[in-house]
């Protein structure tokens, strides 16, 4: 996992070169940097595992449903060597995200309410910012038999891969 250390150097430097090649985040780019500046200055804590922390493997389930907070955790889980993530892309970006301040805006033809969050956030690397959402170790395709059948080819995945683990093949 990064640090919010790294996180503000990289934001940084991401700002700033944004800046001199006159893209429209340099110009909208003062409160962050502001920001950015403050909390790279500032002391954190760091928290020293406990003895007992699990080591084992870990299995996380992803698809297109999995955004927001789910995409940030499955990014903070993404550094760890002990996770394998099995299914399809997230939903949500695996380095930004909207947040905080919710905002609503009515579509004027289907009066649909769309709700936005108005606060970026930044996790790990910015400078590749490619918007995608977080790929998994093992891909899972559904075809429309196992959609009909109510399979859960992810699940099913993971107890197999245990299965190995424990019988030793």
């Amino acid at each position: 996992m990064c640090s919010l250390g790294n996180s503000a150097a990289a934001l940084s430097a991401y700002f700033s070169a944004s800046a001199s090649a006159g893209s429209p985040a340099g110009s909208t780019s003062a409160k962050i940097r502001a920001w950015v500046d403050k909390m790279s200055r500032s002391a954190f804590e760091l928290i020293t595992p406990h003895p007992f922390t699990f080591k084992g493997k870990m299995y996380v389930l992803i698809d297109g449903g999995t955004f927001s907070a789910g995409s940030l955790l499955a990014a903070n889980l993404k550094a760890l060597k002990n996770v394998t993530f099995v299914g399809e892309e997230t939903g949500g970006s695996k380095n930004v995200w909207t947040a905080l301040t919710l905002k609503s805006l009515s579509l004027p033809t289907s009066q649909l309410l769309l709700r936005y969050g108005t606060l970026p956030a930044f996790f790990g690397d910015i400078t590749r910012i490619d918007g995608r959402g977080l790929m998994p170790d093992v891909e899972i395709t559904y075809q429309i038999e196992d959609e009909l059948a109510a399979r859960d080819l992810e699940l099913d995945w993971v107890l197999k891969d245990m299965e190995k683990d424990i019988s030793g093949r």
